[in-house]
């Protein structure tokens, strides 16, 4: 393979090396001047994720004393979005490599510990690199340690405070075996100077250096230390004093103290955790008021931020036959009471009714659900439905393929169904009922029709179903509003009771009107001709504008930052995005919300994402963007299928229908996420909704 005629690349290299792309940055890295000579396993190493030339760039300036894979290691992680920027005359493009040469001249340290400690450098983290070297502690914390904590420092505080922390472990250690670069490490990642302040406020003269940071790491101020205090008189377990207090504020502290007593402390610490102030007690006690079970109660009182939304929607929701873990997950947090209630009774009769309920702000998903179970009884009903505004995804559904074996849909076709639909839309037969009464239904998944009185207001509920009264002479008349390929007035006879629209098409973005007259028995016009009239609308939606805008942006996930570890056993990836980058996506949140990703914005403007990785690889095979702002569909899924392009249907609806399972958001944990006290740096605990707190949930 012959990428822009430059370099060849075997099947596999260039296959690593595209990988996750989001643009050609890696084929414009590979193929540039400054990978000349470089083996192609490196090249694919160096410059997979690559936004452009910059890694290639950093592997070139390198000092000789490191060999090729010590390059690689320390240049690849570089994302300079804007290097082809022109530089001031004299100025110096700072890179992990320049970064080695501007190490002091003491202490002397090796090429390969200075590439450990430049790895993650940037222009603002340059006199954190430079000042460790020079700082006490400096010998004590591994290359890569530095590297961790300079790459989370701002202005300096990081480094101000791993030099108190140092001293403090120094003067009470006492040579008692703890562990000094992890302590300062533990303490000072993203901190500030108020860690010492928190390790000197603790009055307890029994606890070691390491039991202070311990309660201190990431403190903001002494109320850790404060809270250790107001509690010592009634907890007198050292463990789980600093398990309470730990990252305590004025309004957590105030919490555990007016629990119940009924609770116990590893109780109350769950459920006053990232809650606001007493709430979470004040919600436990109406629940307990109103006939919850405790365990009940605490669950869905963990964390909240409403006195009564949880409770008045549990005591709703048990009115219709759900499970105890499905009240839980269908209330916890701050619900929208009458859009869960109102679709559940939509949604009676449906087994998985609380899953597609679940978030629901109206009637829309029961609506969905209901139509698709009384159609098909299928699994698909969470899938489709979780979110629609209507029974749209259903009818859509009914024109899918069904093959003899039973009803079966690919993640490509449920993508599709859940989306507006194309633009293009067509009328299906309208059947004439006996009354006279046309009424359409079944129409295309997208199509809008609108029936309006003789006074011309719009008739409520008619989008679904619209139509006139009339008789068996009754005939229909198509007028276009604007000159389409109609042409003019098209006249269509109903016969035997059926009225059908052939080959008519709306190809186009506008408002086109059906009106029907009524003709009498010879042909000629009625004096009052039906004043009904039908308005269909063929544009795009707020939805179809999300897609195009946002879609392409799943892709940039895990080029922005290296994504945090999520919830092991859910498969779950976290991504962070800076302030600055979240304020450009905001009208995105929906979307992505809609796609399986849970978004939280944390104090600061900082955007958390969460989502499976084979969301990603689920996307790769059906939305792609050009760039331009257009999206279409891939006609060659095999490329990140992993399959043949020579593989067989029933190959490749195997694959899908496996993605279609992991695909759904429900099928991971959708959970109250926490307050985040540093946003840049503590993961975000995933609680499953579908299981009761344990006591050992913490933010």
């Amino acid at each position: 393979m012959t990428m822009h005629g430059k370099k060849r690349f075997s099947v596999d290299d260039a296959l690593r090396l595209c990988a996750g792309a989001v643009n050609d940055g890696p084929v414009a890295c590979a193929t540039s001047s400054y990978a000349k000579g470089m083996r192609q396993s490196a090249v694919s190493k160096l410059c997979a994720r690559a936004l452009n030339e910059a890694p290639a760039f950093c592997y070139k300036e390198a000092p000789s004393g490191l060999n090729a894979d010590a390059k690689v290691d320390l240049c690849a992680s570089l994302q300079a979005p804007r290097f082809g920027d022109e530089l001031a005359e004299g100025e110096e493009r700072y890179t992990p490599a320049v970064c080695m040469r501007d190490f002091p001249p003491a202490p002397r340290l090796k090429p390969a510990e200075k590439a450990r400690r430049c790895r993650l450098a940037t222009e603002a983290t340059r006199p954190c690199v430079y000042n460790a070297s020079l700082a006490s502690f400096g010998t004590a914390l591994s290359g890569d340690q530095v590297a961790q904590l300079c790459a989370a420092d701002v202005d300096g505080a990081s480094l101000r405070c791993a030099g108190k922390v140092h001293h403090q472990l120094r003067m009470h250690s006492g040579g008692d075996g703890v562990d000094e670069a992890s302590a300062v490490l533990a303490a000072c990642l993203g901190a500030d100077e108020a860690v010492d302040a928190c390790v000197r406020a603790v009055r307890q003269d029994s606890w070691s250096i390491d039991d202070k940071l311990r309660l201190c790491a990431r403190a903001r101020g002494t109320r850790p230390a404060v809270c250790v205090s107001e509690l010592a008189r009634d907890v007198h377990d050292d463990e789980l004093l600093q398990f309470l207090c730990a990252g305590a504020t004025a309004e957590y502290t105030d919490c555990l103290k007016m629990a119940p007593q009924e609770l116990s402390w590893k109780e109350r610490r769950s459920l006053c955790s990232g809650g606001d102030g007493v709430i979470p007690i004040e919600c436990y006690e109406e629940g307990r008021r109103n006939g919850l079970a405790a365990n009940t109660t605490m669950a869905l009182c963990a964390g909240a931020w409403s006195v009564s939304a949880p409770i008045k929607c549990a005591v709703g929701v048990k009115a219709h036959k759900v499970g105890k873990n499905e009240v839980v997950a269908l209330c916890r947090g701050t619900p929208d009471e009458t859009g869960i209630l109102a679709c559940l009774a939509e949604a009676k009769n449906v087994p998985t009714k609380a899953r597609i309920c679940a978030g629901a702000r109206d009637a829309g998903p029961g609506v969905c659900a209901a139509d698709l179970h009384y159609k098909f009884r299928n699994t698909y009903g969470v899938m489709l439905c979780k979110g629609a505004a209507d029974a749209l995804p259903s009818h859509c559904a009914s024109f899918q393929q069904i093959s003899f074996k039973g009803f079966y849909m690919s993640a490509k076709m449920i993508q599709k169904c859940r989306e507006e639909p194309e633009r293009i839309a067509k009328f299906m037969p309208a059947k004439l009922l006996h009354d006279g009464e046309a009424v359409y239904t079944g129409q295309p998944f997208g199509t809008q029709i609108w029936a309006y009185n003789q006074y011309n207001v719009r008739i409520e509920g008619s989008r679904s179903a619209a139509g006139m009264r009339g008789d068996d002479s009754v005939v229909a008349f198509m007028s276009p509003k604007d000159d389409v390929k109609l042409g003019g007035t098209k006249r269509i006879p109903f016969r035997e009771g059926e009225a059908f629209f052939k080959d008519l098409t709306l190809d186009k973005a506008g408002t086109w009107e059906v009106r029907f007259e009524q003709r009498g028995p010879s042909g000629e016009d009625v004096e009052q001709p039906a004043k009904t009239t039908i308005f269909v609308q063929v544009r795009p939606t707020r939805y179809e504008t999300l897609v195009e805008l946002c879609a392409p942006r799943l892709f940039t996930f895990q080029c922005l930052q290296e994504p945090y570890d999520g919830s092991d056993h859910l498969g779950l990836t976290m991504s962070r995005w800076d302030a600055r980058i979240a304020a450009m996506y905001l009208p995105c949140i929906e979307f992505f919300e809609d796609e399986g990703v849970t978004v939280v914005t944390v104090p600061g403007g900082d955007m958390y994402f969460l989502y499976h990785e084979e969301l990603l690889r689920l996307f790769a095979t059906g939305l792609y963007s050009s760039g331009a702002g257009a999206f279409h569909y891939f006609t060659e899924p095999w490329k990140v299928l992993g399959v043949e392009p020579d593989a067989t249907r029933s190959e490749l609806r195997k694959v899908y229908h496996e993605l279609s399972l992991v695909w759904h958001p429900d099928r991971w944990a959708h959970g109250t996420l926490y307050q985040v006290r540093s946003p840049s740096l503590i993961p975000i605990p995933i609680p499953n909704p579908n299981l009761n707190p344990t006591p050992d949930s913490r933010p």
